[in-house]
């Protein structure tokens, strides 16, 4: 009976030493999850001790081993709803143990889930969910939070009670039944917060502040500014950017219970940053006009209508440059100025010219041969100045004047010339002094003028001068015994004229002169009784035409 007993005993000790040894020896633990969605990959592994020994895989369908390591593609088994992955163990010492896991393969997918994510307190907001394959039924739940949840199908409406975080979770179970798929979907629940933002100006120069306010709800939080250019002062803030363009100026408001809401504001500064003068010129006494000037702004070509100082310019100088300046002056007395030069022009200030035109005197030239040049005075003036003009293409000088030719003159006396009588009463007479006078009085003036605007010299004018000699002399003689008595009277008259006239660039000079003779008849009575009268003349002066010749025109550039 006891010799059975031990019999037993020992055959089970033997019976089980081989297996505890064994399971000791290789031992491997597959991590597998326990469903898995169709088309989702996963990743599975394997721990095997004693570690160091080396790992294979079951010839599952959509496995792919990577040594202790094997990604899993979600799929529908041929036979069965489950997906049935081995990982094998080998040790270094060669022992081999195995593990099985059984993924059950959910053939639902919940595609989306959409609903907003920040809602305020008390707020209703609709959620709509979409899965595969359709036809199911969906169940909606809170996962967390508090709020009252109202389903319908695949839609559904939460109202939160209180700020916090809500995860809504909606489960789906496919017609076919099977475990159903799930989707989560996250509410931030805020308290209520309202902010407005208020620009006293949306368009301003860049030399104009703009006051920022703002109204909030519910009271008692905190504002935070965003944007370039702002000096916030708690709820309020002032917008001074030194730049130009468009800006976008927000306020964070964050209410007592931590909710942040945001408003902005867009508000353009446009800064004027340089002026450039139309005209090349200006006349002095001109009032600028805004419309004179191209106006360079940011943003390009924003509408300005700047001050100009000075608003009329002058210049006591035929021509100066002046500094003009455009202002966009703003309320606190600050401004935007941008300046430009330009050249003003005084057409009224002249200078003299050096311009001379020499002109011989023809008149004088009979006169000397009577010794009586002298009597006559011509006179050459040459007046010509120089002006600057505003032209198209900018200060231009211009040059303009006169020649005059003026001959005077205003004489009668007494004057011996020399005039010879027939020798047979040569004896007998005595011949008195001529009385003579000459006249004459008249000017021509040659016109010159260079016009720089128009870059055309003209030149013009013609005239003749006179002069007029007249000459008389008596002739009277007795004997002591007043046997012949002679009496009688010669005299002398001629014209002398100098013509002149522009022809283009030159001018066209001629004289004439008259000739001057000395003629008269002489009276004789002897003893009372008359005798023929003696003729005397003689030729004081040749006449004579000068040949015209031409004298050039300087020129007036």
């Amino acid at each position: 009976m006891k010799s059975s007993f031990y019999s037993v005993i020992l055959l089970i000790i033997i019976l089980f030493i081989p297996v505890t040894s064994s399971a000791w020896e290789c031992d491997v633990t597959l991590n597998a999850p326990k469903t898995i969605k169709m088309g989702q990959v996963v990743t599975l592994s394997a721990n095997g001790t004693p570690t160091g020994g080396s790992y294979n895989w079951s010839r599952t369908k959509d496995l792919t081993p990577h040594g202790a390591t094997a990604t899993l593609i979600g799929h529908k088994p041929t036979y069965s709803e489950y997906i049935q992955v081995i990982a094998y163990y080998r040790t270094p010492k060669g022992k081999k143990c195995k593990d099985v896991k059984w993924i059950w393969a959910c053939s639902c997918n919940v595609t989306s889930l959409n609903g907003p994510a920040t809602a305020k307190v008390g707020q209703k907001v609709a959620l709509t969910a979409k899965a595969d394959p359709s036809g199911g039924t969906f169940t909606w739940t809170l996962a967390s939070g508090t709020g009252t949840l109202t389903a319908n199908g695949s839609s559904a409406e939460f109202t939160g009670d209180k700020a916090g975080t809500v995860e809504v979770k909606v489960s789906y179970e496919p017609p076919d039944g099977g475990e159903p798929c799930t989707k989560y979907h996250t509410i931030e629940i805020e308290d209520e917060c309202e902010v407005t933002l208020t620009a006293d100006m949306y368009q301003r120069p860049i030399c104009r502040d703009v006051n920022l306010t703002t109204e909030v709800s519910p009271a008692g939080g905190t504002c935070s500014w965003a944007g370039a250019g702002i000096n916030g002062n708690g709820c309020s803030a002032i917008f001074n950017k030194q730049t130009g363009g468009n800006d976008t100026v927000t306020v964070t408001y964050t209410t007592p219970g931590g909710t942040t809401c945001h408003d902005s504001a867009s508000i353009l500064t446009h800064s004027l940053d340089g002026m450039v003068s139309k005209k090349n010129c200006f006349e002095s006494g001109t009032a600028l006009q805004q419309s004179d000037f191209d106006f360079y702004t940011t943003p390009a070509g924003f509408s300005v209508r700047p001050v100009l100082s000075p608003t009329t310019v002058t210049t006591n100088e035929s021509q100066s440059r002046v500094l003009v300046t455009a202002s966009q002056v703003c309320d606190s007395g600050s401004s935007n100025d941008v300046s430009t030069v330009i050249d003003v022009v005084n057409k009224n200030i002249k200078t003299t010219a050096g311009i001379k035109i020499s002109i011989p005197d023809l008149l004088t030239i009979p006169l000397e041969k009577l010794g009586l040049a002298d009597k006559l005075k011509f006179e050459l003036r040459n007046s010509y100045s120089k002006i600057t003009e505003c032209c198209v293409d900018g200060p231009t000088n211009s040059t303009g004047g006169k020649t005059t030719i003026r001959a005077t003159a205003s004489f009668s006396d007494q004057t011996i010339i020399g005039v010879r009588l027939p020798h047979r009463i040569q004896k007998y007479v005595k011949l008195s002094a001529f009385e003579v006078s000459i006249s004459g009085n008249g000017d021509v003036d040659i016109n010159g003028n260079n016009y720089g605007c128009q870059s055309a010299e003209t030149w013009g004018g013609s005239g003749t001068l006179f002069v007029r000699f007249q000459g008389d002399a008596a002739v009277k003689a007795k004997d002591p015994w007043n046997v012949i008595v002679l009496e009688g009277k010669i005299g002398a008259r001629t014209d002398i004229s100098q013509t002149l006239s522009v022809e283009s660039n030159k001018l066209n000079v001629s004289g004439k002169w008259g000739g001057i003779v000395a003629a008269g008849t002489i009276r004789v009575k002897a003893f009372g009784i008359n005798v023929p009268q003696v003729f005397v003349t003689q030729t004081l002066v040749e006449a004579r035409t000068t040949p015209p010749f031409f004298i050039d025109l300087p020129s007036l550039q």
